[in-house]
């Protein structure tokens, strides 16, 4: 049964698969899949991880229960604790332009690797779909330690597949950023 679940989530995206591990494992109450149209495989996949969907305007939302479903909200705070982001990583959202947030995460993160230190990869499994508060995030960095077991548990290849194609890529559009802020120094 493991195997053929790892066989039909590696076919999917990562991002998907982050999204279905998380919310089956109660690490968020659901979470939105975006679709051009509807998906019978991933309706399917949905329903074997035991969750409940909804197809709505080109995305499927998923949950746990159909009552989860409901408390999906209309307001960042709300959306954002049924995404279940971390609270302080919520407060820190309200009110603030993204690109900002964006900008001094990056700046934390070049002064982070000048004095030797890295984010751990996990970090950004946990930060998947939001701007965390800060780059030293316990709370974020806590749901990727536990996302990522939850994947290696499922099959190893789930969490080097996101990786490869989440993670790495982040690093080489944040080489950018880096750039960006070299030359304004």
């Amino acid at each position: 049964m493991m195997e053929e679940l790892a066989e039909r989530l590696l076919k999917q995206p990562p991002t998907t698969v982050v999204d279905l591990v998380m919310t089956a494992k109660g690490l968020k109450t659901g979470s939105e899949i975006l679709r051009k149209q509807r998906d019978e495989e991933l309706e399917s996949l949905i329903e074997a991880m035991g969750l409940v969907h909804e197809w709505k305007d080109g995305l499927y939302l998923d949950a746990i229960s159909k009552e989860d479903l409901a408390k999906q909200g209309s307001d960042s705070v709300s959306r954002g604790r049924w995404f279940g982001i971390p609270e302080c990583c919520i407060k820190n959202y309200q009110g603030k332009n993204k690109e900002e947030l964006r900008k001094r995460l990056s700046l934390e993160e070049v002064k982070m690797l000048e004095q030797g230190e890295s984010v751990p990869d996990e970090f950004y499994l946990g930060s998947m779909g939001y701007i965390p508060c800060s780059l030293r995030c316990q709370p974020t960095l806590e749901r990727g330690i536990k996302a990522r077991a939850v994947l290696e548990g499922i099959d190893p290849r789930l969490w080097t597949k996101f990786r490869n194609f989440h993670i790495r890529r982040r690093l080489a559009e944040y080489g950018g950023e880096i750039k960006w802020w070299r030359e304004a120094k």
